[in-house]
C-alpha cells in the first residue's frame, strides 16, 4: 500500500514483511532511483536521492501512526548521515 502523507514524504506498508526484507526492499528502492535522470536545457542533468525510514508494526500500537511516526524518526536520521540512505527504526 502506497500513500502519500505530507508534501514529499510518503509511506509504503509491505504486508506480510520483516523489518529487514523492508530495509532491502528500501536499498532497491534508492538504486532504481539513482538510475533516474532527468536531461535539462538550463541545468543540465537532474539527479535524484532518496532517504527512506523502517520501522515495523508492533501488536502493541494502538493506530497505524505509531509505526509511521518511528518511521519518520529513521527518515529524519537518513537525512542527517547524507541523504540517499535507509535507515532501520532501532
Amino acid at each position: 500500500i502506497f500513500a502519500r502523507i505530507g508534501g514529499e514524504e510518503f509511506v509504503i506498508l509491505l504486508l506480510d514483511t520483516s523489518q529487514e526484507q523492508a530495509f532491502n526492499k528500501g536499498l532497491e528502492i534508492i538504486k532504481s532511483i539513482e538510475k533516474l535522470s532527468i536531461n535539462t536545457d538550463q541545468n543540465g542533468l537532474l539527479k535524484f536521492t532518496v532517504s527512506i525510514g523502517v520501522s515495523s508494526l508492533n501488536v502493541d500500537d494502538i493506530e497505524i501512526q505509531c509505526a509511521i511516526s518511528r518511521a519518520d524518526n529513521a527518515l529524519y536520521k537518513a537525512k542527517t548521515q547524507g541523504r540517499n540512505k535507509v535507515v532501520m527504526y532501532e
